[in-house]
């Protein structure tokens, strides 16, 4: 197998080390840096630029600030919407995994059952 290998072609365990390195490394570059709201400004202004674009908010609008603060609340709003259905979503699958669980132990159950009385 070739080691250039897609995000889908990775295992857990790889994936889990990409993580954990890539999390370091993040670590890492905010000890080194002095000024935290100076070096995380080109992120928010191109978060800033992205829901511009997406809100048709010009960049010179006299009153930019605010609608860029709504249109991050609605963006944010979004992403909390999103992420309890999530949420729901793997609680349902987890509770669907418990009832399967279950019945596979009760019919086992009922299987060996089985088996105890044919072999009497």
């Amino acid at each position: 197998m070739t080691q250039n290998r897609t995000r889908r072609e990775k295992t857990p365990e790889q994936l889990a080390n990409m993580r954990a390195q890539r999390t370091a490394a993040a670590h890492a570059r905010w000890a080194r840096c002095e000024n935290r709201s100076e070096a995380a400004r080109p992120g928010a202004e191109g978060l800033d630029r992205t829901l511009a674009a997406k809100y048709n908010i010009p960049l010179d609008a006299p009153d930019f600030a605010v609608r860029i603060a709504n249109a991050r609340k609605a963006y944010m709003g979004s992403l909390a919407v999103k992420s309890v259905t999530a949420r729901r979503k793997a609680a349902e699958a987890a509770k669907a995994v418990q009832r399967a669980a279950a019945e596979l132990a009760e019919l086992a159950q009922v299987a060996d059952e089985i088996d105890a009385e044919l072999a009497s």
